[in-house]
């Protein structure tokens, strides 16, 4: 067992896992690796101590990519990564080196609550982080963008359906008493289908400052539905100026690999 961590997003749950077994990782094989976020909710429930055992599919997208990280650090030899890049500010070729580690100093804990309240066009919403599941969901919608030409109508659609149902998955109705779990979703994709284009912007703009107030986990960003962690900020070789700085993301499959045989 590797010792104990806390979810940032509820600093009071102790998880702990273990190093998997060769069975284990043999398992892992039957989960395609486009397919991350499954493959990441069935590792992460296979290697948990059964006395602290909670569902990582009911974590948040930030729980998760922790526990990875947790994991890897403990059983990785060299946590150094060397990345090549274009420069976004002298369009050169640049290679940053840095240890992962170093992602860990600017760990944060959520502040509050894992959720929001918000007041929208005489309704009252919840909003929440995206959790595992929604991961999953979100990443199968983003897999049939590889099918389609980024410029055609069929690729903009598909993209557009994940924005949506992005935010579908951050918010839910205070104020609906229905018991029926699909009448409440249904109630709540009509509404947001409902509202006006200009509506709908502004709502996403509230949803986003609140996802803000409850940044937790290691420096991360979602987009277009996936998670990725953001490498320390670093300054342009070509410039003397410390306010030129780049931030990378690194993919999940290229970092903090899930183990198979």
């Amino acid at each position: 067992m590797f010792a104990p961590f806390s979810l940032p997003s509820n600093p009071d749950q102790k998880t702990i896992i273990r190093e998997a077994t060769t069975a284990e990782t043999l398992d892992f094989c039957d989960v395609m690796i486009d397919h991350e976020e499954a493959l990441t909710t069935k590792f992460l429930n296979t290697v948990q101590d059964k006395a602290s055992y909670t569902d990582c599919a009911k974590w948040t997208a930030q729980d998760r990519r922790l526990a990875l990280f947790w994991y890897w650090i403990h059983t990785t030899e060299d946590t150094h990564v060397d990345l090549d890049y274009t420069c976004p500010h002298c369009q050169k070729t640049h290679n940053h080196q840095f240890d992962m580690r170093d992602l860990a100093s600017d760990y944060q804990e959520i502040q509050g609550k894992a959720e929001r309240d918000l007041k929208f066009n005489s309704r009252r919403l919840l909003v929440t982080p995206l959790k595992g599941h929604h991961m999953e969901t979100l990443e199968n919608m983003r897999l049939g963008l590889s099918v389609h030409k980024t410029d055609s109508s069929h690729y903009l659609r598909l993209k557009a359906d994940i924005c949506v149902q992005a935010l579908l998955f951050e918010i839910s109705f205070t104020d609906d008493h229905e018991d029926d779990e699909g009448k409440r979703i249904s109630s709540i994709n009509n509404w947001v289908r409902e509202l006006s284009e200009t509506k709908f912007h502004q709502l996403q703009e509230k949803v986003s400052a609140l996802q803000d107030e409850m940044i937790h986990g290691l420096p991360s960003t979602i987009r277009d539905g996936k998670i990725m962690l953001k490498s320390p900020k670093h300054i342009c070789p070509n410039t003397k100026d410390k306010e030129v700085t780049t931030e990378l993301l690194l993919p999940f499959r290229n970092y903090m690999r899930i183990p198979r045989i």
